[in-house]
């Protein structure tokens, strides 16, 4: 399973995390396991509500959640959102 380093940032606290994800774990699974993970670093400063999605910067737009991040070509410290 490869893995890289991708940042998160978070617009509702107005944080943002480096975290290393798999490449080959489908987008909707990464919603979940992100905003899990976001409230455990934050102590509950994050209120997870189930329906969290990830989007890129740059080009702006919501990962479709069937694919993973190889088909998107997402590489070592691309910034994604979730939302």
């Amino acid at each position: 399973m490869d893995k890289i380093l991708i940042e998160i940032f978070v617009p509702a606290i107005n944080e943002q995390f480096d975290i290393f994800v798999p490449l080959d774990v489908p987008i909707k699974d990464l919603n979940s396991l992100m905003a899990n993970g976001v409230a455990e670093l934050t102590n509950g400063k994050y209120i997870v509500s189930g329906s969290e999605q990830l989007c890129l910067k740059e080009p702006s737009g919501l990962l479709n959640p069937l694919l993973t991040l190889q088909d998107y070509g997402i590489k070592d410290s691309t910034q994604l959102y979730l939302i």
